[in-house]
This record gives C-alpha cells, structure tokens and sequence, in this order.
C-alpha cells in the first residue's frame, strides 16, 4: 500500500532498500499485456505494474466521473489493481472485486483480526493482490488504527470469482510482507519468520495449500519495504542492502550473488538480459544469468533513480542540489549519450517514450508542477508546461490528481490531464475536490477509463475514447522467460489494443469470525468519505 502523498518518486520505495527485487522486465509487458485471464501463470512484466494499468483506449473529451466506491482508505489509502479481464480489484481495509464497466460489486474480502488475540493489531490493511490462473494472493498487514506502522502479517489465497478463501498463512512478527511472485508453478515472497523469529526470509511457497517448499534468510534494514522478488529463466533474485543474490526457484540454492558492500544499492530495474542496480554513487549493469558486471558509469553520480529503458537506451536521473540531471544511457556499454540538467528541485515521478520523444514529469509541493518533453536523440527541450494545477495548498482543494504518464495513439495522458504530445497544450483536464490531507493518483488507463486511488476508488470516463497502441513507459520487455510473475497490480489491457526444509503452513479451510469474503450483484458503492492516510503523508510505498 502507499501513502497518499504524492511528493515522492514512485520509485523510491520500490524495495530500494529491502529484501527484494522488482524489474522491468518479462515476456508480455504490462504496459500492453492481453486482456484475457492470466492462466498458466504466462510471464508478465515486473517494474511498475504497482502503478496501475495501461491499455489501448484511453478516455478522450470532457471528462467525468463514471462510478467509484466500493473499498474505504485507511492510513495507507486505495490502491487499484489488478485489473484481470473484466475484474478491477480494488485494496484499502478490504478487498474488492468489481465489474470495470459499472462498479457491479462482485466480492468483498475482509482481512479480519489475527487468529491470536492482540490489541496492537486490530485493524487490517489489505495489500493490491497477485492474480493468476484464478487464484488471487493477497498480502495482509496488521496494525493500530491510528499508528504509522504495523505489528505483523498474513498472506491469503482467494478464489479469483467468489472471493472465497483458499488458504491463509502467519506471519506473527513485525516485518513486511511483500506481494507475490508466481514462476515455475511456484509462488516467493519475502516476509518475517512465520515461526516468529527475528529474521526476514525468502520464501518459495505451494501454491495450492501455502506450505513452504524452502526458505532463505536475507538481511534488510530496519523500516524499510519488502520488495517482490524475481523470477526468471529459473532464478528467483533476491536485493539485500548490499547485495544481489539468485537462487535455484525449485531448490533454493544459491546460484551467484555480487556484494555491493562499500557502495549500497538504491534502485534496480532489468531488461533484455541485463540487471541494472544503482549505487549510493553510480549505477551497474550485471548480466542476469551469471551474476557478471559488464560496465558501470557515472561513478561521481549520487543517488540516481532508474526511470525507463525503451530501444536500447536507459533513462536515469538524479535530484540532488542544485536540480534535477536526466541521463541517458547506451543499455549494451553504459555510454553516456545525453543529459539535461534543470534548475528547479524536486522530485521525478515519471517518464515515458515514444517513438520522438521522453516525457518528463517534475512534481514541487506548492505548485503545478512540470511536464516536459525531450528529443530521445540528443536531449534537447521540445516543450514544457506548468499550466497543470496540482497545488496542494490549503487553499486550493480543486486540482489535477497525478499518476500514470502515457501516450495513447494521439493524446499523452498525464495523470488526470490530456495533453496534445506534439506541443504540450492541454486538452482536457479532470479535477477532484479533495482536502490537504486527501490526495488522488491516476493509477490505471484502460477500457476508455481513468482508475484514481488514493483517497478512495474514482473511475473516470470521457465522452468518446483514444485508440492506439500505447507507448513504452518504463522498461521494455526483455526476451520472453519461461516464467515469471504476475506482479500485485499486473497489468492488463481491454479488448481495444524461486536451503531450509520447513514444516507445511497450517491450511485453513474454515473462515474465522471477520475474516469474510461478501459477494454481491448490487451496484457499485459512492465514494466513501474516509480520509486517506489520516493525515499521515510523508511517504510512500509500494510493492
């Protein structure tokens, strides 16, 4: 889940620092998956199917709420996604099913109270699912309702239609739990010690009873986000602190690791067989198979973020004082090809390419914020525009939510703004009247809809829709691996365009009192009136 502020790149707490690996990469990408159901767990893409969901139509003219509701935000606020065929799923104090068209309620899971009694711990946050061949796994984090963090954990198993439960397993200790990856028939994720020890594991689970084939312990820093782990080619990598680690997915061996000791990582992003990890100074490209360094660059460089990876080049930037530096990249060498520096601070939380152009959005608290596009040849400035209001002043309650940055045949779409991506002139907007300490993101563009979460579900229609094959927005797709994950809010498109023997995790067939699942025919909910994050905003993260 995530804080509903939007000061952050959404790739800060993206398992920078954690036990985990999220990358960009896979044989279907999820900025252009295939609408249907996910079956037999067909590889998909890693990197930012947290964000949402990317498909061929997208809303065009005036546009307006069509429908929203459904699951209430709690301290981390909505998140939306998956969303799986005609299914948008919906996390927040609870899990909901709903039909994309109208908001037809289908389900509704409760996390329910932990099966041992604790006051610490009475107030489920129920994570954005895994979805896969008609099994839905969701990450469950306990808590106080007021409190800024959580005390322990669990992982379900649903059924995909019902929302009935399959299966739960414990995780009785304060450590985050990750989402869930699903390769080689298999599922990993990274959490605390189910027989309540201290350390953080890797663990290779059933996927039919939740037992645990084996596990791995992995070091993490305190407070910091489980990331998913990856898996591909029948390796399951694993980031620690200071060191990248692949093991066996069927026995948990450990097939190569590379320390990073003197230099921490802080982000990491795969493509095209190369694994790319940024450093406190610097950033490194390893080949994924063998655990090889093939080059490294920018050694003077700090705290640089992967942003995208489109046709052989990789966008990286950095915001450190005075501004913020965009660099480009060759993928194969680490040559630099371009960079542009901009002299206003803040945050990058966005870029996407398409055939001309990077598309750049910069967010600063207090102001609109800016949108800037450049030549992806040589770096030079085509246009910007800071006309988008997304001020979050008291005073200004009416604004533009940010989020996803795509273009769509001939529109870009900036969070809840549609711009001309020739010249940047805005051509419709959609404003939500919401308080200081609500915020909403735009975290899926598909079947002709904008899919805010935040501070609640809003689904957001247009009077007639955009066509096209929609451009990269993040990491290309590498070659296609005989398996993969389908990460928490996978993304699919509409129509329109893995070495410690454990003992089995206690299956649970009964439904303990408050651990529900509600299915429904009834018509979508109006938006709840609970406020996201209860005026806890400083940070956000996201698996």
């Amino acid at each position: 889940m995530k804080y509903s502020s939007e000061g952050l790149s959404r790739r800060k707490f993206l398992g920078v620092t954690a036990a985990g690996l999220v990358v960009g990469s896979g044989g279907v990408s999820a900025k252009t998956a295939s609408s249907t159901q996910v079956s037999k767990m067909e590889p998909v893409d890693y990197s930012a199917q947290r964000d949402g969901a990317i498909g061929e139509v997208g809303p065009a003219g005036s546009l307006s709420e069509a429908w929203g509701g459904g699951v209430s935000a709690w301290r981390n606020g909505v998140e939306v996604g998956p969303i799986v065929g005609e299914t948008v799923y919906a996390a927040g104090e609870r899990l909901g099913a709903f039909d994309i068209e109208d908001g037809t309620e289908q389900w509704i899971f409760t996390g329910g109270p932990p099966p041992e009694p604790n006051p610490e711990a009475d107030h489920p946050d129920v994570e954005p699912p895994t979805v896969v061949d008609g099994t839905v796994y969701a990450p469950i984090h306990y808590g106080v309702f007021d409190a800024f963090d959580h005390v322990q954990a669990a992982l379900v198993a649903l059924d995909a239609e019902t929302g009935k439960k399959r299966w739960r397993v414990e995780f009785p200790v304060k450590a985050e739990l990750s989402s869930v990856t699903v390769g080689d028939g298999l599922l990993y994720v990274v959490g605390g010690d189910i027989d309540g020890g201290e350390y953080t594991y890797l663990y290779c689970l059933q996927p039919e009873d939740g037992s645990v084939r084996w596990r791995q312990r992995i070091d993490r820093e305190e407070h910091s986000t489980a990331g998913a782990p990856h898996v591909e080619n029948g390796l399951v990598i694993a980031t620690q602190p200071e060191t990248v680690t692949a093991y066996d997915t069927r026995t948990g061996e450990t097939v190569w690791s590379v320390s990073q000791r003197q230099t921490p990582i802080k982000d990491q992003e795969s493509a095209n067989g190369q694994l790319f990890i940024t450093r406190a100074r610097g950033i490194v490209s390893y080949d994924r198979t063998s655990g090889d360094e093939l080059w490294s660059a920018l050694p003077r460089v700090q705290e640089l973020s992967i942003e995208a990876i489109a046709d052989g080049t990789i966008y990286v930037h950095e915001s450190t004082d005075p501004g913020i530096t965009v660099i480009a990249l060759d993928a194969e060498t680490g040559e630099q090809r371009w960079k542009q520096a901009f002299s206003q601070n803040g945050y990058v939380t966005e870029m996407a390419t398409d055939v001309d152009h990077l598309y750049v959005d910069i967010y600063r608290r207090g102001e609109n914020g800016t949108i800037v596009a450049l030549n992806r040849t040589d770096g030079s400035e085509q246009w910007r525009t800071t006309d988008v209001d997304r001020s979050h002043e008291e005073e200004s309650t009416e604004r533009v939510p940010r989020g996803i940055l795509t273009r769509i045949g001939s529109l870009l779409y900036a969070g809840g703004a549609i711009l001309d991506p020739a010249t940047g002139t805005i051509k419709q907007t959609f404003t939500h009247d919401a308080g200081v300490m609500t915020t909403y993101r735009v975290e899926a563009i598909t079947a002709g809809k904008l899919f805010l979460g935040g501070g609640g579900l809003i689904v957001v229609e247009g009077e007639t829709t955009q066509q096209g094959t929609p451009q990269p927005t993040a990491t290309e797709p590498a070659a296609t691996p005989e398996s993969t994950k389908m990460s928490s809010t996978a993304r699919t498109t509409d129509a329109g365009p893995s070495t410690t023997a454990i003992p089995p995790a206690e299956r649970t067939e009964s439904t303990p009192a408050g651990d529900e699942t509600t299915a429904t025919n009834g018509p979508g909910f109006t938006i709840p009136a609970a406020i996201a994050a209860l005026g806890i905003a400083g940070w956000r993260r996201r698996r």
